[in-house]
């Protein structure tokens, strides 16, 4: 009766941004007991993973992101949980979020994935720092993280497992042909990430947040490696 291409409902609780966007994953949307399976994709240095400061802004009616810490929020951010519920008037404050590419295991796409959990980014931070799960530049990982969450509202806790599988062929070649159609510094800007990197003018400086580019002994920008090995068993 329904369409291949049909979504669950709990597929959807887990979507967010503008409308429930498709392209973009929070573990916070994630019923008690859920997982998620993603593959990060490329680094900071590629433009696919930035961190900085965000909220909801009132005027606005979307999330507002920047590299630094913005300065003059008090008049655009609504209220804190306190001011809502308990009707203090208490002004909420900007987040330190994380934010990167990523393939989902279950959808086979690319995707944003938003992490503004504290304890979640300190458990990336020790997987990132094992060796075994390094790589470079705009390279697809050679591993994939479990998200899970458990228990709700203050008692929630959520976890993050990798596993060691590298990726195959099919995926490597999709992340070729994708990557350079995201550049998730455009969200400093409220713009697109999946519009893709935006030239800079010739004598302009890149917008804050934006990851330098390598350039070889005269200056000239190259462009990043893409060898990655891979196996035809691994998604």
């Amino acid at each position: 009766m329904l369409p291949p291409n049909y979504k669950d409902a709990k597929t959807c609780k887990k979507e967010m941004g503008g409308g429930g966007d498709p392209r973009y994953l929070d573990p916070s949307k994630l019923e008690d007991g859920d997982t998620i399976n993603v593959r990060p994709c490329g680094t900071f240095a590629s433009g696919h993973l930035i961190c900085g400061y965000e909220y909801f802004s009132e005027t606005q009616k979307k999330p507002r992101r920047f590299a630094d810490f913005p300065e003059d929020y008090l008049e655009d951010i609504g209220l804190s949980y306190a001011g809502r519920i308990e009707k203090t008037g208490e002004k909420d404050t900007p987040k330190y979020f994380m934010a990167m590419v990523v393939l989902s295991k279950e959808t086979n796409q690319f995707m944003v994935l938003n992490v503004p959990q504290l304890k979640l980014r300190g458990q990336l931070e020790r997987i990132f720092a094992i060796e075994d799960y390094q790589y470079e530049g705009d390279l697809i990982a050679p591993y994939y993280l479990a998200i899970n969450r458990t228990g709700i509202k203050t008692d929630t806790v959520y976890s993050a497992t990798p596993a060691l599988k590298p990726a195959s062929p099919e995926a490597i070649e999709r992340w070729e042909k994708a990557r350079d159609g995201i550049w998730l510094p455009a969200l400093f800007d409220g713009a697109d990430p999946f519009a893709g990197r935006p030239a800079t003018p010739k004598g302009k400086v890149k917008p804050k947040g934006q990851p330098p580019e390598a350039t070889d002994a005269l200056g000239a920008a190259v462009a990043p490696s893409v060898d990655q090995p891979g196996d035809a068993s691994s998604w």
